[in-house]
């Protein structure tokens, strides 16, 4: 068969050209050595980037990233059950539950037994919460996704693709871990910062007591005698 691609392209090059060009064609040597290092900072930055939004919303609101998750959650809802929200935010009941039980002590949420069904329990903000997450930022994660929604499908599929090809070469195939930008245990009280160094949470309600490290609210001490 006569090949007729010179009659109907006469400026098109034989195949062969164009096959020993890109054979020819060699990218920008980048030492190995500085890959890696390259990679390493970018990892550390995502880590570093996760450490300081934790510290920074811990500092401003007293909250863990986690505890502003499940308000937002819940606050998005009239009024929810336990194993409906912890569905919604893919956590466990368990560790939803001691989640619950710190915003509780706190005042930020109120929860009851259902009257149709008295094993299920329901969950809803108070009103003083309502106003609390007015002033609160939002968490890390929501400002990452709304990022990566502006990305199209095939950048979407390579950024996983290449995470996940991170995670497999760090040997944490098999770690179990909630989708949830934060630092610290997800179910613990302050993300590994001592409350008595904090400074006083900002644009908490009045009547909203701070929260100590096991969660449970406390009263200022009374004081001493005068002299």
């Amino acid at each position: 068969m006569t090949d007729r691609t010179s009659e109907n392209f006469p400026d098109a090059r034989p195949l062969a050209h164009v096959e020993t060009a890109s054979a020819s064609y060699t990218s920008p040597e980048i030492p190995p050595d500085t890959i890696v290092d390259q990679v390493l900072i970018a990892i550390r930055r995502m880590t570093q980037a996760i450490d300081l939004h934790s510290r920074c919303l811990t500092k401003k609101c007293g909250l863990t990233t986690p505890q502003l998750i499940v308000l937002k959650e819940i606050s998005r809802r009239s009024e929810t059950s336990v194993s409906q929200l912890a569905k919604a935010i893919s956590l466990s009941q368990s560790t939803v539950t001691g989640i619950l039980t710190r915003l509780e002590n706190r005042g930020l949420v109120i929860r009851r037994r259902s009257t149709a069904d008295k094993r299920r329990v329901l969950v809803r903000i108070s009103d003083g919460c309502a106003r609390f997450l007015q002033s609160a930022p939002p968490p890390l994660q929501e400002q990452f996704f709304h990022s990566f929604q502006t990305l199209e499908d095939w950048e979407q599929m390579m950024i996983l693709s290449a995470l996940q090809r991170i995670v497999s070469l760090m040997d944490a195939d098999n770690l179990k871990v909630a989708p949830i930008l934060t630092t610290g245990p997800i179910d613990g009280g302050v993300d590994g910062v001592s409350v008595a160094l904090m400074s006083p949470p900002l644009s908490r309600p009045p009547g909203i007591p701070s929260l100590a490290g096991d969660g449970i609210p406390r009263s200022p001490a009374p004081d001493g005698p005068s002299s």
